[in-house]
């Protein structure tokens, strides 16, 4: 299950490291108040607009990664002929139009 999700996985890796090159470019024409919470790349604390909270932001990247696997993983018990649920429950291997 693993090797399923590294892909997708090594795909946002991607995705966040092209962020940190080209966010200067993208969050340049936002107006200020966009401008400093995108551009920091960083959790603003809600009540105070100016108090980053860096040590939760690589906590809070893993955990929306985890939860992220974790949810595709179960989407995909449900959905795909091998899936757990699919194997498990006769309903879901129905074909609903056969062609």
């Amino acid at each position: 299950r693993i090797a399923s999700v590294l892909p997708a996985t090594l795909v946002a890796a991607l995705a966040w490291l092209l962020w940190q090159v080209l966010r200067h470019h993208a969050v340049a024409p936002l107006p200020q108040p966009y401008r400093e919470i995108v551009g920091s790349g960083r959790i603003v604390d809600p009540s105070s607009h100016n108090a980053p909270l860096d040590f939760l932001y690589p906590i809070s990247v893993l955990a929306s990664l985890a939860i992220g696997a974790a949810t595709h993983i179960f989407w995909d018990a449900w959905t795909h002929r091998g899936g757990y649920f699919v194997l498990h429950l006769a309903p879901l291997r129905a074909e609903l139009w056969p062609g």
